[in-house]
């Protein structure tokens, strides 16, 4: 083959080729989109290693394909319609289309992974303090943009740091998961749970109503009650103090979570003196 002569088509090229229109209607928005992409990667953010060729070769398998468009593309527009090397060029840029648009996919699915992470405990599974104001972010724009209301509950175990202490972190780590397990099990699919850090967690239920907001609250308060944890011969009950807010969608989720944490503490402190 003489040095001037494209590249041969990617093997692995064939399976996606349909999905591709002749030059000019996808080659170029392929290339677009692939470095578009590539600068997101590059600027964080997705992640550093999301489009890194040494943790992951098909990237630059994409890379040197999307390089090679325009050139495919430039010799393409040259050669005559109907000719050999017209056709085969033709298979070159759907071949190097197709290979920069599964780079462009995988990397895709690793930014939604990334971003997934980036948003959820992981001890618990729920959603981090990040997750959960983005998430809260959103509940009050759909509730704000539609008429809607919610509650907001926030919850933090009683004794917790004792516990610790006295049967050791495993032991408060099993506890937090049990907890974030059973919350994320009484509330419906449509609700939100995160853990806001060490043992204080939130609750969103979407679409809840004011009126029962405090019955709600009472009703999580119970479910933590029935959690019995076992350190050798001794069994624990967890108890929580819960306190709750209602939102309408004209709040921010920073005044939202400060209403609900302040309701908690309130919550907390009547409890303590209950019990003086």
């Amino acid at each position: 083959m003489p040095d001037d002569e494209p590249p041969a088509p990617d093997a692995g090229a064939d399976s996606d080729m349909h999905r591709f229109r002749p030059p000019g209607a996808g080659a170029v928005p392929v290339l677009s989109l692939y470095r578009a992409q590539a600068a997101r990667a590059r600027a964080g953010k997705g992640g550093g290693a999301v489009a890194d060729p040494a943790r992951h070769p098909e990237d630059a398998a994409g890379a040197s394909a999307a390089a090679s468009l325009p050139r495919l593309v430039a010799a393409l527009a040259a050669t005559a319609p109907g000719s050999d090397r017209h056709r085969l060029l033709q298979l070159q840029v759907q071949a190097a289309a197709a290979s920069a648009a599964r780079a462009i996919r995988t990397q895709t699915r690793r930014i939604a992974l990334l971003e997934k992470l980036a948003e959820t405990d992981e001890l618990t599974g729920v959603l981090n303090r990040r997750g959960f104001a983005l998430r809260l972010r959103a509940r009050l724009a759909e509730a704000r943009r539609h008429g809607e209301h919610g509650v907001v509950l926030f919850l933090d175990l009683d004794d917790f740091k004792q516990m610790n202490d006295r049967h050791g972190h495993a032991l408060g780590d099993v506890a937090l998961a049990r907890l974030a397990a059973a919350l994320t099990g009484a509330v419906r699919r449509s609700d939100d749970v995160g853990r806001l850090g060490g043992d204080e967690f939130g609750m969103i239920l979407y679409r809840g109503r004011p009126v029962d907001a405090q019955a709600q609250a009472a009703r999580i308060a119970g479910v933590v009650r029935k959690l019995v944890l076992a350190s050798g011969t001794e069994r624990i009950a967890l108890s929580a103090s819960v306190g709750w807010t209602v939102f309408d969608g004209t709040e921010s989720e920073e005044a939202v979570m400060a209403e609900a944490d302040s309701a908690m503490y309130r919550r907390k402190s009547a409890r303590a003196a209950d019990t003086a």
